[in-house]
């Protein structure tokens, strides 16, 4: 199994080529020049594991939510490609990543990342099926993890763990945290997931998922709408 991976919503780009059992990694923090660094990481991800575009078997490519430039950015370099090439695309949310840490696979799974601003994005994950994502308030979250009914565990990202750890320990509620430090240990288990694969798709139908208006969006309607 050959392919490429990219995670752009995020505020850790991710670049990953993966060649059977051997993997080629780039990570960088940044929410600016996703365009000047996406691409050249390719380059050198591809250069280490000996591949061309054309020997790749597909493409898996994050569609948010999260940065909207990032997104963006991500989503017009793989279908460029996949375009090309006549290859296939594995469309994945950023929280659905997220799900893949979380070592438990009998409880359900809240996966929540940041939305910037005193925000969440947050959704829940019980056999590798996913409910509603939602964008909620920092302060809303307790009142959302009280409403979810059984047990589960909670994969989160270092970034905002404390604030997460926070929120849980006022919770009548035993729930494990599960925080992601390697970032792109999540691309290679989906793009290694046989039922995940099966949602490969043509690049046409892959779309952007937006949670939230853009900044610019938000600042001309006075910050009055998530």
């Amino acid at each position: 199994m050959k392919c490429l991976a990219i995670n752009t919503a995020s505020s850790v780009l991710q670049v990953v080529v993966i060649n059977e059992d051997k993997f080629s990694i780039r990570t960088c923090v940044t929410q600016k020049n996703f365009t000047a660094i996406l691409l050249p990481y390719i380059d050198e991800c591809l250069n280490e594991a000996n591949l061309t575009l054309k020997e790749l078997d597909f493409f898996v490519c994050s569609i948010g939510p999260g940065s909207f430039t990032g997104i963006r950015v991500g989503l017009a370099t793989i279908r460029g490609f996949c375009q090309a090439l006549e290859k296939e695309v594995l469309p994945v949310t950023d929280l659905e990543l997220l799900s893949y840490h979380a070592k438990s696979e009998s409880l359900k799974k809240i996966c929540i990342t940041d939305a910037a601003n005193g925000f969440f994005y947050i959704g829940q994950f019980l056999n590798g099926q996913i409910g509603e994502i939602k964008c909620i308030r920092e302060d809303e979250l307790e009142e959302y993890l009280l409403n979810v009914k059984g047990e589960f565990s909670i994969c989160t990202h270092k970034n905002i763990e404390n604030k997460v750890r926070s929120v849980v320990s006022n919770l009548q509620k035993n729930a494990q945290i599960f925080v992601l430090n390697d970032e792109c240990s999540s691309l290679i288990h989906v793009a290694r997931d046989k039922n995940a694969l099966l949602r490969l798709v043509h690049y046409t139908q892959i779309e952007p998922l937006y949670i939230r208006l853009p900044q610019a969006e938000r600042d001309l309607l006075g910050g009055k709408t998530n």
